[in-house]
């Protein structure tokens, strides 16, 4: 597969839909999906994850296909794909869970720069604020 070809969405392993409101209040989904990663044996064994902004004023809807050299890697840029697409946040037209804070990617200033305990293993819990 080359990236000029257009892949499938496929299987949806993630979804989220966030509200975009307009200047007069109406409001709309915004629907971020992301599809399982993909391997393509003839591009040398690597991967794609294939994800979607669907209802976006003044985006053409389509399906990107995100590389990377195995199925975590692809996912990982896949994910990342959102926020920069969506402004990093500064899309003050767009709101998730009732709330300016689109939760796209973890806030490494929420929870500190050191998430592991003495053992070096990472904790999962939130640190209080």
């Amino acid at each position: 597969m080359s990236p000029s070809n257009v892949p499938e969405l496929g299987q949806v392993i993630a979804r989220r839909e966030l509200t975009s409101t307009a200047a007069d209040g109406s409001t709309h989904p915004v629907v971020l999906e992301v599809g399982m990663p993909v391997q393509v044996p003839a591009e040398g064994g690597d991967w794609y994850c294939p994800c979607r902004i669907s209802g976006r004023a003044g985006s053409v809807e389509r399906v990107t296909a995100i590389w990377g050299v195995d199925s975590w890697q692809a996912l990982l840029l896949a994910l990342s794909l959102f926020p920069a697409e969506l402004g990093y946040g500064r899309a003050p037209e767009l709101s998730w869970n009732g709330g300016a804070d689109l939760a796209l990617w973890p806030d490494p200033a929420r929870y500190g720069d050191d998430q592991s305990d003495e053992g070096g293993r990472q904790q999962t819990e939130a640190r209080p604020d």
